[in-house]
């Protein structure tokens, strides 16, 4: 026991040895005057440091070997010297001390630190380094743990601040290649200003909810399956990217840039990336990408961002709650699969870009666009059990279907890219497909298929290789009406259906078979204009049980001269009852006018040696 200072007798500093099995006790200040050499107790025994501040200026420096207890705020200084504490270190009792180690040496933790008593703070200078292998540090006080040299763990850590700050401003890593997991519990501040795990890195680093993570130091890397876990709330004060490798990545709480300078984040796992929190609402990050070869699940609500590389998901995403995407000006990119039983809305004014399948494992609910941008779809499907709204333009980069429980709105052009696409729409049998501008106007689809629909409406022009619509109730092909240059054949599977166009253009080597299950006068085709091609070869264009008139019923057109379009009138008879129409056929052939209303239910009658109409339908 020494009950009052403990000096080197003058400016040459000298060695103090202690062995014991009992306790050591420095009652008052060590080296305060001059400075001892160095300090070494053995292990076995304890020794308590009440004196609150021990110097050593040699080459060996402070080294406890026993258990060391605290009874007063402690400061340790050993110079450019380790100081090792091989054992536990504790607050004597309940009142908690504080300690300070300077050295720019090596510190290092031997023992677990404060698990009895808890230390009031650990603050560690900078320049050197400490190394904490002793399974975890515990402190209650409101300096929390600061470590400002460089930490290294040679075992699996747990750091304990209450409500306090945890501060790293050096770089973290293991020890050695034995990666090490890392927990922080605080509901105050964790700051990582450096890199962790860049030289060897950490099996797995955890946080616990409650207070807030400050990733200032760019990169973050992990090797075990335990993976990184941020249960509070994360701010990104550098461009960061998190690493590790096929564990899982998991923020739980938001996600922003520290302040409206916005941060690229990169994760990277070929495990499970989960973002539960919302993502850039109240700092938007610049830019949002994950690597291949895992999953990200999104069930945070929204993910903002302002940089020019937007969001890019290079794993497949599946949806665990209803999401928004914004991005400004930038792209969103989906590069692999799409899944999950929620809704999306995509705000961009840049491009969208599927590249993998969307619903194809778990149909979402609704897909909505902002219409500021452009869609490439080249996944192949895309499915909803709900509407689908396009606001933009959409690419076709694949053969595409569209399968849909609600309506189906295309608002902007849609166009094959490259070669012609074949694109099948089908929506429930209560929801309509509704086309608001030009489709193949750029680049012409090839087959268009519609299997199921209420109603299908064009209101531009519809420009295809062919087009197969196998049911539904109306089918308005709008004011720009059909061009196809291949097979049309459209169904209706309703007594009442009908088909309207304001122009019906075949090209070569085409046939047009239109079936409506009319009854008496329920079903009706108003086809203002049908132009046929002189280069068609020979075909046969069939108008099945359809009344084919244009209100009001005109009187028969009077004789036409050679080389003028000729016009042919209709009067299909179904139930006893004759309508007239007029159809100008822009056909190059000479001028003929036919009145075809004696026409009969399975007659046909040739125009010309290309064109042959016929009335298949029963009445």
């Amino acid at each position: 026991t020494f009950n009052n200072t403990l000096n080197s007798l003058n400016a040459t500093a000298r060695n103090v040895v202690i062995n014991t099995q009992g306790a050591t006790t420095f009652t008052d200040v060590v080296g305060g005057v001059f400075m001892l050499a160095s300090l070494v107790t053995d292990a076995g025994g304890s020794t308590a440091v009440n004196g609150g501040s021990i110097k050593t200026n040699g080459i060996v420096g402070i080294v406890f070997n026993d258990a060391v207890t605290l009874n007063a705020d402690t400061t340790l200084d050993a110079d450019s010297a380790p100081v090792t504490l091989g054992d536990t270190v504790n607050s004597l009792n309940a009142t908690a001390r504080s300690l300070l180690i300077n050295s720019t040496g090596v510190t290092t933790f031997g023992g677990l630190v404060g698990s009895v008593f808890a230390l009031a703070s650990i603050v560690t200078n900078a320049g050197g380094s400490t190394a904490i292998n002793g399974g975890g540090v515990t402190t209650s006080g409101a300096a929390g743990q600061v470590y400002n040299d460089i930490v290294t763990l040679n075992a699996d850590a747990v750091l304990n601040a209450g409500s306090a700050q945890i501060n790293f401003t050096n770089i973290i890593n293991s020890f050695d290649s034995t990666a090490r997991s890392l927990i922080l519990n605080t509901t105050g501040t964790t700051i990582i200003s450096a890199a962790v795990g860049a030289i060897n890195a950490l099996s797995s680093l955890t946080t616990n909810s409650g207070g807030t993570t400050a990733i200032t130091g760019g990169l973050v890397t992990t090797s075990g399956v335990g993976g990184q876990v941020y249960n509070d709330s994360v701010t990104l004060n550098a461009d960061t990217t998190i690493n590790a490798g096929a564990g899982a990545i998991t923020f739980t709480g938001t996600l922003n840039s520290l302040t409206a300078t916005a941060r690229t984040l990169i994760l990277n796992s070929t495990g499970a990336t989960s973002l539960a929190g919302l993502v850039g609402n109240l700092f938007p990050l610049s830019s949002l990408i994950t690597n291949a070869g895992g999953t990200t699940s999104l069930s945070g609500g929204s993910i903002t961002t302002n940089g020019p590389a937007g969001i890019t998901f290079n794993d497949d995403v599946m949806l665990a709650a209803d999401s928004t995407l914004n991005t400004g000006a930038s792209p969103i990119s989906f590069s692999g699969a799409l899944d999950g039983s929620f809704a999306i809305t995509i705000n961009t004014s840049g491009l969208t870009t599927f590249g993998g399948m969307v619903g194809a494992i778990a149909p979402l609910v609704n897909i909505v666009t902002d219409g500021l941008g452009s869609i490439t779809i080249d996944g192949g499907a895309v499915t909803t059990t709900g509407m689908q709204a396009y606001n933009e333009p959409i690419i076709l980069g694949a053969d595409t279907s569209f399968t849909t429980g609600g309506d189906l709105t295309f608002n902007q052009t849609l166009d094959s890219f490259g070669v012609v696409r074949h694109l099948t729409l089908t929506a429930a049998p209560t929801a309509n497909i509704i086309f608001n501008a030009a489709v193949g106007g750029i680049k012409r689809l090839n087959t268009l298929t519609i299997t199921q629909v209420n109603n299908f409406s064009n209101n531009a022009v519809l420009m295809v290789e062919s087009l197969i619509q196998l049911a539904g109730n109306i089918t308005d092909l709008g004011v720009g009406g059909l061009d196809a240059t291949g097979a049309v054949s459209i169904v209706s599977a309703s007594a009442n259906g009908q088909i309207d166009a304001d122009s019906f253009s075949l090209g070569a080597s085409t046939s047009a078979n239109l079936i409506g299950s009319v009854d008496g006068l329920s079903g009706q085709a108003a086809i203002d204009m049908i132009v046929l091609l002189n280069t068609i070869s020979p075909g046969t264009h069939y108008f099945d049980g359809i009344d084919m008139y244009r209100e009001p019923p005109p009187l028969p057109p009077t004789p036409i001269g050679p080389d003028v379009s000729p016009s042919i009138i209709f009067g299909f008879y179904l139930d006893d009852a004759a309508f007239l129409s007029t159809l100008p056929l822009t056909v190059d052939l000479d001028s003929y006018q036919v009145n075809l209303d004696l026409l009969r239910v399975g007659y046909c009658l040739s125009i010309s040696p290309k064109i042959e109409i016929c009335d298949l339908g029963s009445s």
